[in-house]
């Protein structure tokens, strides 16, 4: 484990030494005043068929149709007005019917704001986020984790998969999870949530003889037991400490500095670092573990970057937000 460490602060020493190169070669992403600046270079002049132009620049830049609308929509919003009425005396002069006119004309348009606006919701919610001043060396090593996954662990869980049945491999995630427990245990102790503690002991207890030491979640199947999930982060988060900054760690991925203290105190809890294993043992267990459970969720990664403007953003927010309301729970 020492070896590890070690590892770890010579590479961050190398990120930091070289931090020049880092920055050059993963630069912020474009913002979305960018965007928008792009969009306008194209429709414009063409403003009166503003949705669909937004789907062909959209298409033309590799970005979803619908985020480049909604971005309109914010940046723009007299333009998709105008918009709106120009395809409203289109469609009523291809149709006759007559288009509206003067206050009935507003009334449909605020209408059509309220459609708009509602996804939205709460502005200033939408626009929360954690800070995120590493940015560049985040994305280096966001960038490491993408191609660790698609080279390597990707191929690695759908050549597992395709041997060992699903049923199996749920077996083990189920052990995994079981073994787990003290540190789920504790934490609720330490949030003061002592029925989820008792669940969790429960569960413990239930899934250790009658489910043949974790292989099969019995407690849930049959009693209905939920898994308790609560983890050292969450409890510094249950007593005030924010989030920090964010911290996208090289394998092991998003996290924060609130989080990344969250993992040390998990790691005492662990019962695996309680036992007497070597290294090598101990990033093989870990190393299975992420196999297993990786080949249970394959195409969600995936589907995820398809979806995203910017894929390092989008789990950066997600992960924010996650644990946020982890917290509240």
């Amino acid at each position: 484990m020492k070896r590890i460490v070690l590892f770890f602060i010579f590479f961050i020493l190398f990120i930091i030494q070289y931090s020049d190169f880092v920055f050059a070669a993963y630069p912020p992403a474009t913002s979305f005043r960018s965007l928008v600046v792009k969009l306008d270079q194209k429709i414009e002049a063409r403003v009166q068929v503003a949705f669909s132009d937004i789907d062909d620049v959209a298409r033309d830049y590799g970005y979803q149709p619908h985020l480049c609308r909604e971005i309109w929509g914010h940046q723009h919003t007299q333009d998709c007005d105008d918009a709106a009425t120009g395809i409203r005396l289109a469609d009523a002069s291809e149709t006759g019917v007559q288009a509206p006119e003067g206050d009935d004309l507003e009334d449909d348009l605020d209408d059509e704001e309220d459609i708009i606006d509602d996804p939205f919701g709460d502005d200033e919610e939408v626009l929360e986020t954690i800070a995120d001043p590493l940015e560049p060396i985040n994305r280096f090593f966001f960038h490491f984790n993408d191609k660790l996954y698609s080279w390597v662990l990707r191929p690695v869980a759908k050549g597992y998969s395709a041997v060992v049945p699903k049923s199996a491999r749920i077996c083990v995630r189920n052990f995994f999870h079981n073994i787990a427990f003290p540190i789920r245990f504790v934490n609720c102790l330490l949030q003061a949530k002592f029925n989820s503690a008792m669940v969790e002991l429960s569960r413990f207890i239930t899934n250790s003889i009658v489910g043949l030491a974790g292989f099969f979640d019995v407690a849930t199947t049959k009693f209905e037991l939920n898994e308790q999930e609560e983890d050292f982060g969450q409890t510094l988060g249950k007593y005030g400490f924010g989030p920090g900054f964010y911290i996208n760690w090289p394998i092991f991925g998003p996290s924060s500095l609130r989080d990344t203290f969250g993992m040390a105190g998990d790691f005492f809890l662990d019962p695996w670092n309680q036992v007497d294993l070597t290294t090598e043992e101990n990033i093989g267990i870990y190393t299975y573990d992420k196999v297993n459970s990786t080949s249970l969720s394959l195409g969600e990664y995936e589907d995820m970057k398809k979806a995203a403007l910017d894929p390092y953003v989008a789990i950066r927010d997600a992960y924010f937000h996650y644990r946020k309301n982890k917290i509240k729970e």
